[in-house]
């Protein structure tokens, strides 16, 4: 009675797990887009950089900082989100 998974009847824990999956993966897809949308900012602001600027090797270096500092945290939390995702599949969760 009440909350048996062998009787049927729906597992409130098992529910809020796939819940928190679900937005986990939501939250995976809005960053990903969210990704794409910064990188396309920073790199029409590296071209101008570039063009704009009276020494491009200057302009490079500088902006070159905040790039690279951008792929490292963006590519980390996709790794995290990645690996993750596998570790479930292993897991027979996914």
């Amino acid at each position: 009675m009440g909350g048996d998974a062998g009787a049927g009847q729906p597992d409130h824990a098992g529910r809020a797990e796939g819940q928190g999956r679900a937005d986990a993966r939501l939250a995976a897809v809005l960053f990903g887009i969210e990704f794409g949308l910064v990188y396309s900012a920073l790199g029409a602001a590296f071209v101008y950089a570039i063009a704009a600027a009276e020494s491009p090797i200057n302009a490079v270096g500088q902006i070159g900082g905040y790039v690279t500092t951008y792929l490292g945290f963006g590519a980390s939390v996709l790794g995290v989100y990645v690996w993750q995702c596998s570790q479930e599949k292993r897991n027979g969760k996914a």
